[in-house]
């Protein structure tokens, strides 16, 4: 409280004043009636303070109200900031102070926060950031959730993680990478993306969770957005640059190239040779043969220039070729070179016409065709000649002369055989007549034979009197007989009385002979009965069975009559003709059996000549008839009998 003092000192003279009996008040003023107050944050220990200079500052850490005596220590988790504070405040939100006199709060760190204010310590001022959160400043009252594209599965994150490039997050507050899902094909992403980015047209992704769209390569297009794949441009078409957007920048291709190719960055360059007239080909067309193109990428047809005379060309020839030597081209275009003719020849090459190639000279011929030299040409051979040029063969020495010098030019020089000697056309030498043949002219082509039944050893005989007989009881049958060796004897059945006989008389049918060499019919013997023989039989034959003869010489044996057989061969009377049997029958003369009736039915015929199967009846048997048949033909009735009962 304050009270009025006199006092004598001060600048008037027993003034009063009023005097402070309490801390943290003064008086500086004459006749005042109450004291002036500290001001807060201040204070005065002093009583009776005539100045505000006895008001002091708390400091730092510490508080006083309006006219305080003394300052107030600030408490953990409060504090004051200024030399001159009225009161402690608390450390807001995010902050803490575990001293008391604190002029300031410690702020959370990174990656946590407080919500309470006042407190003393960071375990109960600041809480951590959860996963899904962050706090990148200190002294944060919250945590941020982690933004689309980003996640954190950590506590006290001080920042989130990107989503990896080529996978996005639209989720706030992602607790896991798990939120951060793969783009998909078509679609691409960088760090932290919160979508996916299609490709743009002329780029593609055929992969998922990429990060990079690729562009087109050249020759290969898409005006789509988010593509997995690119389009190839048409065979014919091009797109030189990459990335291309529409299929209008595949370009078709200029004439004078092209290409077969789906998504062709360039065209081909026609090669030489051929061409193209149109655009967009897929194939350069060959020079017609007979024409050719040294140019590349030509244009058109007509700059396929036809072959000059000399020189020929296949399809696509970049160059018309010589004709070879032997050849010649005398047209224009030609698509090959003919060749020279036989009996001629070219040893150079682009000849343009047959007359170019040159003739074989006299006495030499040429069979070949398009021969390239002279050494073609060959020599008539002895026996041979030629008065021409460029023949393709030399004329033969007619047969029955001969020609020893080659190279002949004319027919002089075929001399004529010498009687005795014989050649064929071109021969370069005679031969002598060989055995059995003669020859008594010249010039002879074929000597004569010796006559058949005539024979000869002697060679180059000049006439055909040296040919000799065989003797009787031989022969020889071929003409040109070399030796006596070839004057066989005659075989059985055979004769021959006169000498050189070509062949032996045969014994008369009905007669045979075994002898060998006969050269008289008396040894010609007549067949025996029972047996026959054809003219020049060397043995005489038995009757075949069915037949018969009783006759000496016979040419022929008998037939059996019809309802007769005859089983044996060699028959020699007609009585070994027997009549069938009941039950059987023959209509054919000559049989050697017969046949029988059906099961059941026998030939009655008295004398079992039937002439027809008709004849044939059903069986009646009785044991009388039976007993009257001899074996075997009883037996065979009885067995009958039986069978059929």
């Amino acid at each position: 409280m304050c009270e009025v003092v006199r006092r004598s000192l001060g600048p008037v003279a027993g003034a009063s004043f009023v005097a402070s009996t309490v801390p943290g008040r003064y008086s500086d003023e004459e006749g005042a009636s109450a004291c002036s107050l500290c001001s807060p944050g201040r204070y005065a220990t002093e009583t009776g303070a005539s100045s505000v200079e006895v008001c002091q500052d708390c400091g730092a850490g510490r508080a006083s109200s309006e006219g305080a005596g003394s300052c107030s220590d600030c408490s953990p988790g409060r504090h004051a900031p200024s030399n001159a504070s009225a009161s402690c405040a608390e450390c807001p939100a995010g902050r803490f102070v575990e001293a008391a006199l604190a002029s300031s709060c410690h702020l959370c760190p990174s990656g946590r926060f407080g919500a309470t204010p006042g407190q003393a310590s960071e375990d109960q001022a600041c809480s951590d950031c959860g996963a899904g959160r962050y706090g990148d400043t200190e002294g944060a009252g919250t945590c941020d959730p982690c933004a689309p594209g980003r996640w954190s599965d950590a506590s006290r994150a001080t920042r989130c993680t990107d989503c990896p490039a080529g996978r996005a997050s639209s989720q706030v507050g992602a607790t896991t990478q798990a939120w951060c899902l793969r783009c998909g094909v078509g679609n691409v992403s960088g760090l932290g993306a919160e979508f996916c980015d299609p490709c743009a047209a002329g780029r593609w992704q055929s992969d998922e969770g990429q990060s990079e769209c690729q562009e087109c390569d050249a020759g290969r297009w898409t005006s789509q957005l988010g593509s997995s794949a690119c389009q190839a441009c048409d065979v014919g078409r091009f797109a030189a640059s990459a990335a291309a957007t529409s299929v209008e920048d595949c370009r078709l291709c200029p004439a004078g190239r092209a290409t077969a190719e789906l998504g062709s960055s360039s065209c081909t360059l026609c090669d030489a040779g051929t061409f193209t007239g149109e655009e967009g080909e897929t194939a350069c067309t060959s020079c017609r043969p007979g024409t050719a193109s040294g140019s590349l990428g030509a244009s058109s047809e007509g700059m396929c220039a036809p072959c000059e005379l000399g020189r020929w060309s296949g399809a696509g020839a970049a160059a018309c070729a010589w004709c070879a030597a032997g050849t010649f081209g005398n047209k224009q275009g030609m698509t090959q070179c003919h060749p020279c003719g036989v009996g001629t020849y070219r040893a150079d090459t682009g000849g343009t016409s047959a007359e170019d190639c040159s003739k074989c000279s006299q006495g030499r011929f040429s069979t070949a065709v398009g021969a390239s030299e002279a050494q073609v040409c060959e020599r008539c051979a002895a026996g041979r000649w030629s008065g021409e040029l460029g023949v393709s063969q030399c004329v033969a020495c007619e047969a029955g002369r001969l020609g020893t010098s080659t190279g002949a030019v004319d027919a002089e020089v075929c001399r004529p055989c010498a009687p005795g000697e014989w050649s064929e056309a071109a021969a370069s030498a005679c031969s002598q007549c060989p055995k059995g043949r003669w020859s008594g002219t010249e010039a002879t082509s074929l000597c004569e034979a010796c006559v058949a039944g005539r024979w000869s050893s002697a060679e180059g005989a000049t006439a055909d009197d040296v040919c000799q007989l065989c003797d009787i009881g031989r022969f020889s049958a071929s003409p040109a007989a070399e030796s006596v060796s070839s004057c066989t004897l005659c075989p059985p059945g055979r004769w021959m009385g006169d000498t050189g006989a070509g062949l032996c008389r045969g014994c008369e049918a009905g007669r045979f002979t075994t002898a060998v060499g006969a050269t008289t019919d008396a040894v010609c013997e007549a067949c025996g009965p029972g047996a026959f023989s054809s003219e020049g039989a060397g043995v005489c034959g038995d009757c075949s069975a069915g037949r018969w003869t009783d006759l000496l010489g016979t040419t022929a044996c008998a037939p059996c009559p019809s309802g007769r057989f005859g089983p044996a061969p060699g028959a020699q009377s007609n009585r070994t003709c027997m009549p069938c049997p009941q039950g059987y029958w023959t209509t054919t003369e000559g049989a050697s059996s017969c046949s029988g009736c059906a099961a059941g039915r026998v030939n009655s015929h008295p004398e079992h000549r039937p002439s027809e199967e008709g004849v044939c009846v059903d069986v009646v048997f009785n044991a009388a008839e039976l007993a009257a048949h001899p074996a075997p033909w009883g037996l065979l009735f009885l067995a009958l009998h039986r069978l059929l009962g």
